[in-house]
């Protein structure tokens, strides 16, 4: 059984902040250049807490998670930060625009309870040992959930966004701002309607969209801490049409490469056309839908398509249709089998980005020997083969829009 609830939020005293000033994206999509930029936006801004920076002299009892800790506090007491008399759940909207398409994601805030045995929570995804280790000191030092993960629910009779939309009719937002991602709205919600919504859940499974890390690293802080055997959750109906799954392309670097070799062995899984000019139309445009077909971006644009369904496969640790994604195609043939890079190694040649412009300029200056671009998913594969329990290689998923973090947080 799926355990929601609603609960008393924290969130920035209206009074003392400008809320424009002091949200922030999620803490792994921020660079060095905009951690900068948002350090010297406000003196309060989220970042300071998700994000700290890190000076030489940092040691096991002074660093960014002690700062963070102690920042947290200092918000709460001053009031910068204060906490709802009763618990609630908050719906939220993002209105954005992808591919020059004006697209509106609703969902709501409320925790979930920890399924340490993912029987009802599903992921599709392998996680990272830096970024858990990263975040379980975050955790450890705040005692809070700063940011929210993002899960996603099925519901066909759409009685869930129903009870919420009547509910947001009777109210005006609690919190809106126009920031990096969208304008984004805030309600607050409490009463019978909260625990309505929450009660929906007894019979669903949810999946994880955003932060398999994050849902991770709060399991293996709850078995340290009985306390903190909730997570804060934004649930977002899968057929949501303001929701955009993006892929994640490959960036490849440290190898000893040679582009005429490496297309050599290619040859014997994929049949490949060489695009002379690399400065032409978009990429992606020139793979968009197109069925097992990826792009390599070097000296030239080659485009890469498999030249047959894989059927026989040399293990049995996951099903044909694993196989036959894109990025399962990718990681087993392309990079274990061409380029000879194991799952195991990965870290250490494998980097990613959401964006074909990055990609190519990141192969253009020289900082990655090429790039390996792909289609998304498909939120049906998603969900075929997380009910499965079939992991996803690495950065499978990229979905839109991101959550602005900042507007709602969870203390243990």
């Amino acid at each position: 059984m799926v355990e929601v609830q609603p609960f008393k939020g924290i969130h920035y005293n209206m009074d003392k902040v400008d809320i424009t000033k002091v949200t922030a994206p999620p803490y792994d999509i921020i660079s060095p250049e905009l951690q900068d930029e948002l350090y010297h936006r406000d003196s309060h801004n989220l970042v300071r807490l998700t994000l700290g920076k890190t000076f030489s002299q940092d040691d096991s009892t002074h660093n960014q998670y002690t700062r963070a800790a102690t920042l947290f506090q200092d918000y709460l007491k001053k009031q910068v930060l204060i906490q709802d008399d009763q618990p609630a759940i908050y719906p939220y909207q993002v209105e954005y625009t992808h591919e020059k398409k004006k697209k509106n994601l609703t969902g709501f805030f409320a925790l979930l309870k920890l399924d340490i045995h993912y029987d009802m929570v599903k992921a599709h995804e392998h996680t990272l040992a830096k970024p858990k280790e990263d975040r379980l000191k975050l955790m450890r030092a705040c005692q809070a959930n700063l940011e929210p993960i993002e899960l996603l629910f099925h519901d066909e009779e759409n009685h869930i966004d129903n009870l919420i939309s009547h509910a947001k009719d009777a109210l005006t937002p609690t919190m809106e701002t126009h920031s990096w991602n969208g304008v984004n709205r805030c309600w607050t919600v409490t009463g019978d309607i909260a625990k309505k919504v929450c009660d929906s859940f007894t019979d669903k499974k949810v999946y994880i969209a955003d932060g398999h890390h994050r849902y991770q690293t709060a399991i293996n802080y709850f078995l340290e801490n009985k306390k903190a055997q909730y997570r804060l959750a934004l649930f977002v109906d899968m057929d949501n049409p303001g929701l955009t799954i993006l892929p994640t392309h490959r960036l490849i670097y440290g190898l000893d490469l040679d582009i005429k070799k490496l297309l050599s062995r290619a040859r014997e899984f994929f049949s490949i056309e060489e695009k002379m000019d690399r400065t032409g139309m978009s990429i992606m445009e020139m793979i968009k839908k197109k069925k097992h077909v990826f792009a390599l971006y070097a000296d030239k644009v080659y485009l890469l398509k498999l030249k047959n369904e894989i059927t026989d496969r040399e293990d049995k640790k996951h099903s044909k249709r694993w196989y036959n994604l894109d990025v399962a195609i990718l990681q087993e043939i392309l990079l274990k089998k061409v380029m000879d890079i194991r799952s195991d190694l990965l870290e250490n040649h494998v980097h990613y980005t959401r964006f074909e412009k990055e990609a190519r300029q990141l192969v253009d200056t020289g900082k990655y020997q090429l790039a390996i671009l792909l289609n998304p998913i498909k939120m049906n594969d998603l969900k075929t083969l997380a009910l499965r329990g079939e992991y996803l290689p690495q950065k499978s998923t990229y979905f839109l829009p991101k959550i602005l973090s900042g507007l709602i947080t969870y203390a243990f």
